[in-house]
């Protein structure tokens, strides 16, 4: 039996294939977590003029005592929660998060009142196969695009 080998030891390719792991990794997450982003975004349907479930008294009276701090109950939506979601660090290690101090009641998962308003947790949100889908193909574009980047 004889053995052909093939030596691609050229200093140029290996270089670029050293780095495209990390590459590869890094706008792959990056890409995945902006279609993340798009896809926890999604507001419930409003249940303006119904009644919000309570866990508790205690709850209750907690949440009024802070709207009256804070001056009186939201009167619309703001938009804020969905402005709140950003990505914080980058490559392989960057994080999606929301700093919106309400964001815990509602998406994490949501608490009796707002799950009972249709508000979903973010991993209800992600569960979703065609949500899924949508994350899984912004890391194949994160993917090409560092093809692109290494220059292969």
């Amino acid at each position: 039996m004889s053995l052909i080998g093939i030596d691609l030891q050229d200093p140029g390719v290996a270089n670029k294939l050293g780095k495209l792991g990390n590459i590869l990794a890094d706008e792959g997450v990056e890409k995945a977590n902006e279609a993340a982003i798009f896809v926890v975004r999604v507001y419930a349907p409003s249940h303006s003029g119904e009644p919000f479930i309570w866990s508790s008294p205690a709850q209750r009276r907690a949440a009024f005592a802070k709207m009256r701090e804070q001056g009186g109950p939201p009167y619309s939506r703001t938009q804020t929660l969905y402005e709140g979601w950003e990505t914080v660090g980058s490559g392989k290690t960057q994080v999606v998060v929301n700093r919106v101090p309400y964001a815990k009641f509602v998406k994490a998962p949501p608490i009796v009142g707002h799950a009972a308003r249709e508000w979903t947790s973010v991993s209800e949100d992600l569960d979703g196969r065609s949500n899924l889908r949508k994350v899984v193909d912004g890391f194949l574009e994160g993917v090409k695009r560092a093809f692109g980047i290494a220059g292969l």
